[in-house]
């Protein structure tokens, strides 16, 4: 109740003064305009309980625009930053594989190569999705796969003698022997070892 008699008061005595105000001034160009800044700050005086009934303030309603537009370049930041580790981590564990790579090919490869005669020429490891972006451990491997050749000489061998009562050498014993050799060397299950011959 006091806030609506402190309104009339203030619209009652601004126009009194605003009376007082333009019957001094003279009648010329410059009292049309006066009159008219009268007028205006007459409105916003009548606008007043509106405001203040909203609650509406030019500078909550900038600081809450400046609130807005940062909150939405932090959101921007925060998702540019997500995505750039993102890379950062797919770029680690890329490196990681890498590297595991190459020490299983530096601890099977003068292996192959001195008792069975083979040249590995890469080694391809494939690791659970989900576990890509974590930690993961040997036991996540999905596949290791091997990419072998056989050495040929170039000198052309002597002939052997067959012997029927010898027992036909089948290569899928011999890659059953090749993975159990893999096997003990990097401990590793044999169900994940294949083998890609190439140059057959």
């Amino acid at each position: 109740m006091d806030y609506l008699k402190d309104w009339i008061s203030q619209i009652v005595i601004f126009i009194f003064i605003a009376t007082i105000i333009s019957a001094l001034i003279p009648s010329n160009s410059h009292s049309k305009v006066i009159k008219f800044v009268f007028g205006l700050m007459i409105f916003l005086l009548f606008l007043n309980p509106l405001v203040r009934l909203f609650q509406i303030e030019p500078e909550t309603i900038s600081s809450e625009w400046n609130y807005t537009s940062d909150q939405f370049q932090e959101e921007k930041i925060e998702d540019q930053l997500e995505q750039k580790k993102v890379e950062i981590q797919a770029t680690g564990h890329a490196y990681i594989l890498e590297q595991i790579e190459h020490q299983m090919l530096t601890l099977v490869e003068e292996e192959l190569n001195d008792q069975y005669d083979i040249t590995i020429h890469g080694v391809s490891l494939v690791v659970e999705e989900e576990k890509e972006s974590e930690e993961w451990i040997l036991e996540d491997l999905q596949s290791i796969t091997f990419y072998l050749e056989e050495e040929s000489s170039e000198e052309v061998e002597e002939v052997a003698p067959i012997d029927l009562r010898k027992p036909y050498e089948n290569p899928s014993n011999r890659e059953k022997e090749l993975k159990s050799r893999i096997t003990d060397l990097l401990d590793v299950p044999q169900e994940i070892i294949t083998f890609v011959w190439e140059g057959e």
